[in-house]
């Protein structure tokens, strides 16, 4: 990746100075000088107010995002793109586009689409033009992808960068010591400790901002409980390697000989869709199991269904578990990211072990045929959205991120000292 003439790459671990500081911009914004004041215990200036002034001020955000397909990474960028913009905040989108572009429609955000293709001397020639003319005041890249152009544009721009990392997979975290990135987000406690104790970054670089989706429905109850309806199940997410749809089938196969009453759906798109088709037929499930493509309306996938069934280990499966509770549905996940930090165990969701269709079936057929238990969990799950996962929570924790990049601060020190993955859980069977 190319780098200006002060590389980064050279800067030692945790540093915070560099080309691309330029706090004059913080205090054009406010009419308090970062040295009216001195911290008593430090000596240092005091720089509260700048940063306070910073938080409540209208933000430049130039959010640099992978191809808008449907999968939990395209879904937090749109969920981010549509908080700023609600908060009044000025965004270009930078990104290929997708079928998720459409779930933007009537936000008011630019976008610049990047070519499928890749950029060439010319393509970046036009990004770099189109993004100094928006003259964005922080940079903000949806993951570590070094294919992504966010940290060459915040080289050229000497612009503060941050980045959002989903999971702890050794594709999803930055490089041991990385230093391409100002910020580095984490979405849930074991991200963050990842990358303090694994890629070994400063804690004053990392920071955590909890997943967000805005609430759409709560249950309804006069269909949950209707007992004439079809239950609907789907699995949600992208269909690729390495993602359990042996066990959903299998386990899909299970309750097909136990009942006829249910419906099942794979909703995505990706290299397994065959593969997938093909294990539902030599089952004999094609009349059972719907695939529904990319043609689908991604921004209404969850509104089919009864029940959501979601393997975690897809890119941040966290917001595709949280697409399904905003709609009031029970979910089934899989153990493992940041699902720990989102359900709790029999109380608005279920858990169960990755690669058990056994365990997957009991679990589903106990939703599909105890309405009641549906509906409490449907409500339960619509609650936890609504008071731990808003998007006004998000653009908040992140103007504040933002504030602390522009004036060279430690990033704030959230979600520490009270991991959800240690709330008690309550298993049912």
């Amino acid at each position: 990746m190319a780098q200006d003439s002060t590389s980064r790459g050279s800067r030692p671990p945790g540093s915070r100075t560099g080309s691309r500081r330029d706090t004059s911009r913080v205090v054009e914004h406010s009419s308090n000088k970062p040295t009216d004041k001195v911290d008593n215990r430090s000596g240092k200036p005091d720089t509260t107010r700048v940063v306070k002034a910073a938080v409540e001020r209208k933000w430049r955000v130039a959010v640099v995002a992978p191809a808008l397909d449907f999968n939990g990474i395209s879904l937090y960028a749109v969920t981010l793109v549509k908080a700023l913009a609600g908060r009044g905040d000025e965004v270009l989108l930078i990104s290929q586009s997708g079928p998720l572009l459409s779930a933007l429609a009537g936000v008011p955000f630019q976008h610049y689409e990047l070519p499928r293709s890749g950029l060439g001397f010319f393509g970046w020639g036009n990004l770099k033009t189109a993004v100094q003319a928006f003259a964005p005041e922080v940079l903000h890249a949806m993951s570590p992808q070094r294919q992504l152009p966010a940290v060459r544009l915040a080289d050229t721009l000497v612009r503060p960068l941050c980045v959002t990392v989903h999971g702890v997979k050794a594709e999803d975290l930055p490089r041991v010591e990385d230093t391409s990135f100002d910020g580095y987000i984490a979405t849930d406690a074991a991200v963050r400790e990842r990358l303090v104790n694994d890629c070994r970054l400063s804690r004053s670089l990392v920071t955590q901002i909890n997943l967000a989706v805005q609430p759409v429905r709560p249950p309804q109850e006069s269909h949950v409980m209707d007992q004439k309806a079809t239950p609907a199940v789907g699995m949600v997410g992208p269909l690729e390697p390495g993602v359990g749809f042996e066990a959903f089938i299998e386990a899909v196969n299970r309750i097909c000989a136990k009942s006829s009453r249910p419906i099942f759906s794979v909703l995505g798109d990706g290299p397994r869709r065959s593969e997938i088709r093909k294990m539902a037929e030599d089952r004999g499930l094609l009349q059972r199991v719907v695939m529904l493509d990319k043609l689908y309306d991604y921004s209404l996938a969850w509104r089919p269904f009864d029940v959501v069934f979601v393997d975690t280990r897809q890119p941040a499966s966290g917001m595709i578990v949280l697409g399904a509770m905003a709609y009031g549905l029970p979910v089934v996940a899989t153990e493992g990211g940041a699902v720990f930090d989102i359900i709790e165990d029999g109380i608005d969701g279920l858990l169960v072990q990755r690669d058990d269709p056994e365990q997957l079936a009991q679990r589903l057929l106990m939703l599909i045929e105890n309405h009641g238990e549906r509906l409490r969990m449907g409500r339960a799950a619509f609650a936890r959205v609504e008071n731990a996962f808003s998007p006004e929570r998000l653009v908040s924790a992140m103007h504040e991120t933002y504030a602390a990049l522009e004036i060279g601060d430690a990033l704030p020190r959230q979600g520490e000292g009270s991991p959800a993955s240690k709330r008690p859980t309550r298993s049912l069977t």
